[in-house]
């Protein structure tokens, strides 16, 4: 997992983008999210400009914890150089350390192997998977900072 991040006190990142340059397909399967204070959240297929929801979230509604993930049901398949695209908007009135964690696997011909991504939100490529199951943390992970 990347560092933590903030978002000053109801702050908006704006829409950001999680690129999938894996060589295959992303199955996202699960959403996990760690913060400091309440935020809003609005996620979608950045590829086709789809979002999955109208409008912005309670986090609350749309992501679980390490312990208790979200599923994502159905799954949903994002194309290979496709991006997940993303925002936020902080409720807290404070400062608010926030990490979005996208779980899933990358497919493609001939793998199957679940994958991890980490690094800056604009420009994210995964990294080699690790043998056997998922990463602990997850398989496309967004932090930001904004001030």
């Amino acid at each position: 997992m990347t560092p933590f991040q903030v978002l000053l006190a109801n702050a908006d990142s704006g829409t950001l983008g999680l690129s999938i340059n894996r060589g295959g397909d992303f199955i996202l399967e699960r959403l996990v999210a760690v913060s400091t204070g309440t935020f809003k959240t609005q996620i979608g297929d950045g590829g086709i400009s789809l979002n999955f929801t109208s409008d912005l979230v309670d986090s609350r509604l749309m992501f679980g914890t390490a312990q208790l993930w979200m599923p994502v049901i159905p799954a949903y398949r994002f194309p290979a150089n496709g991006s997940i695209a993303y925002r936020v908007v902080d409720l807290s009135g404070a400062g608010n350390t926030i990490q979005l964690g996208f779980i899933g696997r990358i497919v493609g011909i001939g793998t199957a192997q679940p994958q991890a991504s980490t690094g800056h939100p604009k420009s994210q490529s995964a990294s080699a998977p690790p043998p056997g199951g998922f990463v602990s943390a997850d398989a496309a992970l967004a932090a930001f900072h904004h001030r």
